[in-house]
């Protein structure tokens, strides 16, 4: 059924074989040790992407009504004709709608 036939290994050679495997488990737990930082600034980047977003978002929402405040407030400028032409069309060119605004 099973055969028990003695290994070709002594008894100095397992003790190696053993203290190799010993050795790349103490290599291993020291580049964990050496990787805490970088793990824990990874977990705290995972955390913080909800945050992220929603400020950037918050952002972009006010940078957007900044601009279409802009726009209006420039827009009477704009259109009057008693202004040199050349500040009008400047004017334009830089705040002149929302996207250039922004």
């Amino acid at each position: 059924v099973c055969d028990f036939t003695p290994l070709p290994l002594d008894a100095a050679q397992m003790r190696l074989a053993r203290l190799f495997r010993l050795l790349r488990v103490v290599k291993l737990v020291r580049t964990i040790q050496g990787f805490e930082s970088l793990v824990l600034l990874m977990t705290s980047i995972r955390a913080s992407i909800g945050a992220l977003f929603w400020s950037t978002t918050f952002l972009m929402v006010l940078q957007l009504l900044i601009a279409l405040l802009i726009n209006q407030l420039l827009t009477d400028y704009i259109t009057d004709e008693r202004e040199p032409k050349a500040s009008r069309d400047e004017v334009y060119r830089m705040y002149g709608t929302t996207s250039r605004a922004m």
